[in-house]
């Protein structure tokens, strides 16, 4: 079995989902926020009009979550990570090195 179709493979463990081989994961750098900038894209964000023409709540939603999100990425920095489904919780990557 080649290393992708390792790392898909999913293993239903009861409440968590287990994965087999390892995979990559982005991760926010929460600590790095940039509040202030953050706010003030919030803040210009024309709402009425990105938003509310759509008349069902669920595309409402989904534009709402769209533009957080992307806002979210101009102002928090995020970093990929690779994870290990046999490493020990303490086996973190400074450990590797």
């Amino acid at each position: 079995m080649n290393h992708q179709k390792l790392a898909i493979m999913m293993l239903n463990c009861g409440f968590f989902m287990c994965v087999a081989g390892s995979f990559k994961w982005e991760v926010w750098l929460y600590d790095e926020v940039n509040k202030e900038i953050f706010i003030e894209k919030l803040e210009t964000v024309d709402w009425k009009t990105l938003v509310f023409p759509f008349e069902d709540v669920d595309d409402m939603c989904n534009q709402f979550t769209k533009i957080v999100l992307e806002l979210t990425r101009e102002s928090i920095s995020t970093k990929t990570i690779t994870v290990r489904s046999n490493d020990k919780p303490w086996f973190t990557s400074e450990i590797r090195e």
